[in-house]
């Protein structure tokens, strides 16, 4: 039976078997002739290991098989991405891609040990960018003409997915006189009509709505006041008349004698 003083990192079971029951046997036979005998170190008969080796950022879930240690116990154990420390149980699930690593701690009467660094990749995860609001339907406006000063145009909205109309805007040359969803404008000129919706993924505008304005026909004149006469005006008027009656009869009545 060998036994094995220098361990190899690739030393077979077996062997390292033999090499134990050797040195147990040795330090029976010590401890028997009264030789003070050094307790052994812990070691890792075994080293632990994490699955997967390589995953996502912020959804893989690395886990870890423990070491088997002689002559002790695994105590602690850290989880570093980057070299800071995320976790210290079985698992870790690490936010950002990096390098990961796994280490374990054995203690024991003999003192401390370490077991190798397991490692492992993680890699970003792949974001997909919300979509901005869109305009399905743009909105519309009615009527397509009218007069200022008498016609109410009235906008109906349009429809957006990925969020929701936030504001209007009506404007007649440029100038806003509405936020609402009717306008009346006062002048003549080009009405214009504009949403906008908003959403996690953004603003956006819908296409521009306009319609003319036409300005109002000038009124016809009309008599504020009808016109008036006076009396006297009137007496005067009929005091003519019968004067020229009378006139008459008399002219009437001397030709009358004349003839007789």
């Amino acid at each position: 039976m060998a036994v094995l003083t220098n361990i190899p990192n690739n030393t077979s079971a077996r062997d390292w078997r033999d090499t134990v029951n050797a040195l147990i046997k040795r330090i029976a036979a010590l401890e028997a002739a009264g030789v003070p005998v050094e307790t052994p170190a812990p070691a890792f008969t075994t080293q632990p290991s994490i699955s997967p080796t390589s995953g996502t950022a912020g959804s893989t879930v690395y886990a870890a098989t423990p070491g088997t240690v002689s002559n002790g116990s695994v105590v602690s154990r850290a989880w570093l991405l980057n070299g800071v420390a995320i976790s210290n149980g079985v698992t870790a699930v690490p936010s950002s891609s990096g390098t990961l690593t796994y280490q374990e701690t054995a203690s024991g009467p003999g003192g401390t040990t370490t077991s190798s660094v397991q490692v492992a990749a993680v890699t970003a995860a792949t974001t997909t960018p919300t979509p901005a609001p869109a305009f399905t339907s743009q909105p519309s406006i009615s009527p397509n003409s009218g007069t200022a000063g008498a016609t109410t145009f009235t906008a109906t909205a349009g429809n957006v997915s990925n969020g929701s109309v936030a504001s209007r805007s009506w404007t007649i040359n440029g100038t806003v006189i509405s936020t609402g969803l009717t306008a009346s404008p006062a002048s003549s000129g080009t009405l214009t009509y504009q949403e906008t919706a908003t959403g996690s993924g953004g603003t956006t505008q819908s296409t521009v709505q306009q319609v003319t304005v036409a300005t109002a026909a000038a009124p016809a004149p009309a008599f504020t006041t009808q016109p008036t006469v006076s009396p006297s005006d009137r007496h005067r008027g009929n005091d003519d008349l019968h004067r020229n009656a009378r006139r008459r009869v008399q002219r009437h009545d001397h030709v009358a004698c004349l003839g007789a």
